[in-house]
């Protein structure tokens, strides 16, 4: 499993992960979402930390494909953190 967070995070917080997750920092996320599998994707928008959020979720194959290969995009150009076991 792997969880991308922005930079704003307090990387205390993420100690309370299980040690097995992968987890990367951006310096800033647009958007929230979960990718369940290669079929189903959830996508929550919205502004700022008041978590008032548009939730869509879609099984629509090219919309899986796109949020995909984005998170893989940004994936690649994050910090990666090491969480102790």
């Amino acid at each position: 499993m792997r969880f991308l967070v922005a930079k704003v995070v307090i990387r205390d917080g993420l100690m309370k992960l299980n040690s097995l997750w992968k987890i990367r920092i951006k310096e800033q996320i647009f958007g929230n979402g979960i990718i369940f599998d290669s079929t189903r994707v959830l996508l929550l928008v919205g502004t700022g930390w008041n978590f008032t959020f548009l939730a869509i979720s879609s099984e629509h194959l090219g919309l899986v494909g796109l949020v995909k290969k984005h998170f893989d995009y940004l994936w690649e150009d994050a910090e990666p953190i090491y969480l102790p076991h």
